[in-house]
């Protein structure tokens, strides 16, 4: 008996038989037993848990080459039954599904891949900024898009998709607009004639980016107008607000554009200026730089060597002659207009034309407007382009002599001349310094970097030290946190902006601007201060 038992024994060990109970059973396919109610099947025919499949396993109901385990894979694909092949698409069976973060980072069968779903490395998250906070970019990673990463701008401030500083601010008649060093421009403020340039006629009172705008170099504004102009990366030029008088220098006049037209006849645009109701732009041309200006033209003050009839296309700034005998400059690098009248450094001398009805042109006593530039008496300047050296506002000039510090000449019925003593006359037509206080004579104010001129207003930003203002104060035009007064003969400096990169002035408001902050004070009933606010 005993010898019988150890047969049996070895009989199970050789062929395998895992089930005791069921070694009666036919024992086959590397010794595995088929169960009960089970069947053996070939590879290639369809299966259920309780059969054996030959050389095999049962996956995805048919009997396969092997257990196809694979996340992508599957053994029942229509034309490979019995062989485990890659699929596409949703993982078979009882597999694990493809996780992920919905369609953009979910991840699929690829029909390359068997053993993983395949995730995208797509873009999951745009950089952007918004409310003074920039967001990092992001990449799919594994089916999940990383944790958000953001960052606080300094100051706050926001270009287009990244935080951004304040390259340029220009104040215009009610409203501002602001250049970020990203080439996108924001803009507040009045909006009747579409001088925001947004595309409608409704005022913002904070700023609002300029939707069309990209890649800015420059801008101007009209601080006695509804219009300004911006320079392009492609150094073209694009003018909107409002054109009664042509001077978006499109070729018609009549009416606004609420958004920025290309000024067509004009390339090589250096420079540009907005005056009243007229504007400027300097071209280069080879080794040549001309000026080119448009608008209004009662006074002459494009310079083409006429006067009454306005000039909806740019026209070129004659130095003496007009139309077939005009001659024109080759040096002229800068301008700056007034309210009627436009001011230039060509070479190293200053010259202004157009109304002189308050001594602005700085030359003649004869209170003439002239068609053709004049040289402005006792003013000269060796200080480099692009350095400015030449400033009009209203009825005001002011330039950079050599010697560093400022001359103004032209209207000082409001004290716009910072002569020291309201006796010095309503007008001036001899350029003279500007005083650091009042007296006659006074303290001169010392060398300046740059000035700003308003319509009744005006400011300087001395080589150091804060910007000062002078002139008539009723609206809080000087920035000086003093209460509101009538006029101020000497400057007075500007509270709170003890350093500052640039200034700018429009009918009854300023801003300064540095790094990413920008600082408005005066009038703003219309909401050109930007802080959300019509007082």
């Amino acid at each position: 008996m005993r010898a019988q038992q150890w047969v049996w024994v070895i009989v199970l060990a050789l062929t395998g038989c895992q089930d005791f109970e069921k070694a009666h059973q036919e024992c086959l396919d590397e010794g595995r037993c088929i169960p009960e109610g089970g069947q053996l099947r070939q590879r290639g025919e369809a299966c259920v848990a309780l059969d054996v499949c030959e050389g095999g396993a049962c996956v995805d109901g048919v009997c396969c080459e092997s257990a196809c385990e694979g996340q992508c894979e599957a053994c029942n694909v229509a034309g490979s039954e019995g062989s485990c092949v890659a699929v596409s698409g949703e993982p078979r069976g009882a597999r694990e599904a493809c996780t992920g973060e919905g369609s953009m980072c979910g991840g699929a069968c690829d029909g390359v891949q068997r053993l993983t779903c395949a995730y995208p490395t797509l873009s999951c998250r745009q950089e952007g900024c918004s409310a003074g906070v920039r967001t990092e970019p992001a990449s799919c990673s594994a089916g999940a898009c990383p944790a958000l990463v953001s960052t606080q701008c300094a100051g706050g401030i926001c270009g287009e998709n990244d935080c951004a500083t304040v390259k340029q601010v220009v104040a215009g008649y009610d409203f501002t607009c602001a250049l970020l060093s990203d080439g996108t421009v924001w803009c507040w403020g009045e909006n009747s004639s579409g001088q925001l340039g947004l595309g409608d006629e409704e005022p913002r009172f904070v700023p609002t980016r300029v939707p069309t705008l990209s890649g800015v170099k420059a801008l101007a504004a009209s601080q006695a107008g509804s219009s300004a102009c911006a320079i392009l990366s492609n150094d073209t030029l694009s003018c909107w607000g409002s054109n009664y008088y042509g001077q978006l220098g499109i070729g018609v006049s009549g009416g606004y554009r609420s958004t920025p037209q290309p000024v067509e006849t004009l390339a090589n645009v250096q420079s540009v200026a907005v005056g009243g109701f007229h504007a400027c732009a300097v071209v280069r041309t080879g080794s040549d730089f001309r000026a080119w200006c448009w608008g209004e033209n009662s006074y002459g003050q494009v310079g083409d060597g006429t006067s009454g009839a306005n000039r909806p296309n740019p026209v070129a700034v004659c130095s003496s002659g007009s139309g077939a005998g005009c001659f024109g400059y080759t040096n002229l690098w800068e301008l700056a207009l007034g309210d009627s009248h436009s001011c230039a450094r060509i070479g190293s001398s200053v010259r202004c034309w157009g109304s002189n009805g308050a001594g602005q042109l700085g030359s003649l006593p004869d209170f003439l407007a002239h068609p053709n530039p004049l040289t402005v008496s006792g003013v000269t300047t060796s200080v480099a382009p692009p350095s400015p050296v030449v400033f009009a506002g209203a009825d005001v000039s002011c330039a950079i002599n050599s010697d560093g510090e400022a001359r103004c000449w032209g209207s000082n019925s409001n004290g716009q001349l910072a002569n020291g003593d309201f006796g010095q006359g309503l007008t001036q037509h001899v350029p003279s310094q500007l005083c650091a206080g009042p007296g006659i004579p006074c303290a001169p104010l010392g060398s300046v970097a740059a000035i700003a001129i308003g319509e009744v207003s005006a400011c300087a930003q001395p080589v150091s030290g804060p910007p000062v203002c002078w002139g008539r104060d009723t609206r809080y035009q000087l920035g000086d946190g003093a209460p509101a007064a009538q006029n101020a003969y000497a400057s007075s400096e500007v509270a709170g902006a003890a350093s500052i990169v640039g200034l700018t002035l429009g009918s009854y408001h300023g801003c300064t601007w540095k790094d990413a902050e920008v600082r408005c004070w005066g009038w703003s009933g219309l909401g050109q201060l930007g802080n959300d606010d019509q007082v």
